[in-house]
């Protein structure tokens, strides 16, 4: 799998009041990044956790403490599925 670098300048300050290491730092925003893919439903939970470095139950359990649902399935596509399953 080939992978893409970015450089992001993190000024200490901003370390310093979030008290995290560089890498910690680095782990929080793609844990946070991989979030954001997730909701905008760009990406799927797999990808994810791969990208947040997480296994899936650990991203899973990630979204739990921030009060984010795991499945994004909303009601009405809830019911949508429920009329091709009659349909069986």
């Amino acid at each position: 799998m080939e992978k893409q670098k970015v450089e992001i300048e993190i000024p200490d300050y901003i370390l310093a009041a979030t008290n995290r290491t560089t890498k910690e730092f680095i782990r929080q925003m793609k844990a946070l990044t991989a979030l954001h893919l997730y909701l905008s439903e760009e990406i799927s939970l797999e990808m994810a956790a791969e990208f947040s470095e997480k296994s899936k139950w650990e991203f899973e359990d990630f979204l739990a403490k921030n009060k984010i649902p795991i499945s994004l399935i909303d009601f009405d596509d809830y019911k949508d599925e429920l009329k091709v399953i009659e349909n069986l």
